[in-house]
């Protein structure tokens, strides 16, 4: 599993920008989530994060990042966690609307790793190459083989690098 994750680290800061004119994007969000499943009687809030990820625009469309999110054990129960979220946007340019494909690994540097997977949609609108967004989505988790739903709400600030 993590030569996976490493091998698609390495591919989205090597191989993409080689291969096509690409543009640099560098983002910076802050999130909170809730725990909705296993247990849906009672739903935890997940700790708050910053993220701040970096990447590259393919086209007018496409933007692949990597967020490095970091946990700040504002919840009881909770310490500090680190994760690491490889992500794929689908942005088109007429619409406020985009997509986001998240996969990842939570609680890189702790016990209790588990893999990251999911996706969120979202508001934006930039001006000059600088915008905002605010997004909404699930991010389960899979710790060790049992699935836990996080519904998690996100908000920020982007710049792009022609």
């Amino acid at each position: 599993m993590r030569s996976i994750f490493a091998a698609l680290v390495a591919f989205s800061f090597i191989v993409i920008p080689t291969a096509a004119h690409a543009d640099f994007i560098i983002e910076g969000s802050a999130g909170s989530g809730y725990q909705v499943a296993p247990s849906i009687d009672i739903a935890r809030r997940q700790p708050t994060n910053l993220m701040l990820a970096g990447g590259w625009g393919l086209g007018e469309w496409i933007r692949i990042e990597v967020g490095l999110a970091a946990g700040l054990g504002d919840v009881e129960g909770r310490e500090f966690e680190f994760d690491v979220r490889p992500m794929l946007v689908v942005d088109p340019p007429l619409f406020p609307i985009y997509a986001r494909a998240i996969l990842g690994m939570s609680n890189v540097f702790n016990d209790g790793r588990a893999f990251a997977f999911g996706g969120a949609v979202g508001l934006g609108f930039s001006l000059g190459g600088i915008g905002i967004f605010a997004e909404a989505g699930m991010v389960p988790r899979v710790p060790e083989g049992e699935f836990v739903w996080i519904a998690e709400g996100r908000a920020g600030v982007y710049y792009l690098i022609d």
